[in-house]
């Protein structure tokens, strides 16, 4: 059983078990199976949201890199007898 349908057969054994136990009535659960279309779409979302993260990463890191550059011109503009090197 894929984490995916792990994780959905988790949520409905214990939604259910909450309303057996309500009613007493006992039951089994059986492998839940999502249909193909619907595990690619809940694969493409997972994917879409992976890569938001990475691109929200990327940009905070871009974000750090140019505020270190910064910094590091505000230092060699303040100093007279800075060198800078240009590679």
């Amino acid at each position: 059983m894929s984490k995916c349908n792990s994780s959905i057969h988790n949520f409905l054994f214990l939604a259910v078990d909450v309303v057996a136990n309500d009613l007493c009535i006992a039951f089994r659960s059986k492998d839940v199976r999502l249909p193909v279309q619907l595990q690619r779409a809940m694969a493409a979302e997972a994917e879409a949201a992976r890569e938001a993260r990475a691109k929200v990463i990327a940009a905070e890191g871009e974000q750090k890199a140019s505020h270190a550059l910064r910094e590091a011109a505000e230092i060699i503009s303040e100093s007279p007898g800075a060198l800078q090197v240009c590679i």
